[in-house]
């Protein structure tokens, strides 16, 4: 399993410019039924996303992680979606990104999700929480998957990636000349090897940014059960929602659907 010492490398000022692009939310307050949901790390670091209720009280919850370039209150439109399936939907935004103080690390983005997990589960043990990530967001979901393997009572990954250092060459940071070693990694094959429960991985057939092949090995690799795979044709990195929504949302139901103690 990756650990601190190995992904320190990643680190690096030049990886760090290209793995995160953090920047502050100018969003209204949101209105019920979504809310800020505010958790303070134990360094004082104040980690912050937005809360949509599905309406029913103690219902399961889903922790959604998303990729470098969003945040949380641009989720708010497509947040309804995910609530019809009878789920919470948590969005959390990595330190800098959104309402979070702080800056963005490769170990502060697995670190806090696994934090933020743990902290979830002791406020409501008997609360299922499916763990979601979207693109960088894979690596921050599959960490705490792979560390809490008893944890999520399912995995899904959007666009997510398989191996660390071809997308970080991809986004042009040249590892080699930056002196990083060849394993430094995110660990995310560790994580769908680790977890055994329910698992989806949804991506897009043309993206640009993280092939379809690496959702292969994710897949290949895996050890959840049940385990299913959607390919949305012709989309991309950023178009998923735009070819696909209904299989998006229907692969997703039938995963959440599979999870016999969740309340939905």
């Amino acid at each position: 399993m990756t650990d601190n010492r190995v992904l320190a490398a990643l680190n690096h000022p030049a990886v760090q410019r290209v793995l995160f692009h953090p920047r502050p939310d100018d969003a209204p307050r949101p209105l019920p039924p979504v809310s800020y949901k505010d958790m303070v790390h134990p360094d004082g670091i104040r980690l912050s996303g937005e809360h949509h209720s599905c309406g029913t009280e103690n219902a399961p919850l889903i922790l959604f992680f998303h990729g470098n370039g969003e945040i949380a209150s641009e989720y708010r439109e497509l947040a309804p979606f995910f609530t019809a399936l009878g789920w919470d939907f948590l969005v959390m935004d990595y330190r800098g990104y959104g309402r979070s103080k702080g800056e963005p690390t490769a170990i502060s983005l697995q670190e806090d999700a696994l934090w933020i997990l743990d902290s979830l589960h002791k406020e409501n043990p008997d609360r299922p929480i499916a763990l979601m990530g979207r693109s960088l967001g894979s690596a921050a979901v599959l960490h705490a998957a792979a560390r809490r393997p008893q944890l999520p009572a399912a995995l899904i990954v959007e666009s997510g990636f398989a191996d660390t250092q071809p997308l970080i060459r991809l986004l042009g940071a040249d590892m080699k000349a930056l002196g990083i070693p060849d394993d430094a990694d995110f660990g995310n094959l560790e994580g769908v090897r680790t977890f055994r429960g329910p698992t989806l991985i949804i991506h897009g057939e043309n993206d640009h940014v993280i092939p379809l092949a690496q959702a292969q090995k994710l897949k290949n690799h895996a050890a959840g059960h049940p385990l299913s795979m959607v390919i949305i044709p012709t989309a991309d990195h950023n178009t998923l929602f735009y070819y696909g929504l209904k299989p998006y949302f229907t692969a997703i139901a039938s995963l959440l659907e599979a999870i016999p103690d969740a309340r939905i």
